[in-house]
């Protein structure tokens, strides 16, 4: 009887695991790792998980590590936007918050929370509309900070360079040492 409720409290979570999670690609600037893909949004991170031989493996990419997610859109994504297309957005709902709540922060969760918005609107509810709309920009950490882009490149923006040339190792400003070449005359100045 133990070995059966251990049976199927393990079936039961590798269902439970398999419902939230996307086959899909991750990859890194350094690396690339294809299996089960998780946001994680306390760390901030995407978990892949996979096989590697009989053993479940785990990696987790941080999100600004991530240079490109594959995966394959949803079954279902085109069936719903051509529902919301022909103004029966009530209809569609509930596949696309299923479709946002699966992939949230893993590529389709914009464009079925974009058509989720069209569809509330459709079916007369402005205020789900709102707040999908704005827990969309709310979770979108996507776009990177100059901090970040700058690891990235390695470079810092134009006026950042500018600035330092006029900083001692201590990071006071200085003056230039050298004055500026002097001006040259006209020669149809008058003297």
């Amino acid at each position: 009887m133990e070995m059966k409720k251990t049976a199927i409290l393990a079936m039961a979570a590798a269902l439970a695991a398999s419902a939230w999670a996307v086959q899909g690609t991750v990859k890194s600037e350094t690396d690339s790792k294809t299996g089960d893909i998780k946001w994680q949004p306390r760390s901030k991170s995407y978990l892949v998980s996979f096989k590697k031989g009989a053993t479940a493996v785990s990696s987790e990419f941080p999100l600004d590590s991530v240079v490109k997610i594959d995966v394959e859109k949803p079954a279902n994504f085109d069936k719903l936007v051509d529902l919301v297309s022909k103004g029966q957005g009530q209809s569609a709902v509930e596949g696309l918050k299923a479709i946002v709540a699966t992939y949230k922060m893993i590529v389709w969760d914009k464009p079925a929370a974009r058509w989720l918005v069209q569809a509330y609107l459709d079916a007369g509810k402005a205020q789900q509309a709102y707040d999908t709309a704005q827990d969309l920009i709310k979770d979108d950490k996507r776009r990177p900070t100059r901090a970040s882009s700058r690891r990235r490149t390695g470079r810092r923006s134009s006026s950042s360079a500018r600035s330092s040339r006029w900083r001692t190792a201590s990071g006071s400003r200085r003056r230039p040492t050298t004055a500026p070449p002097a001006r040259r005359r006209s020669p149809c100045a008058a003297t």
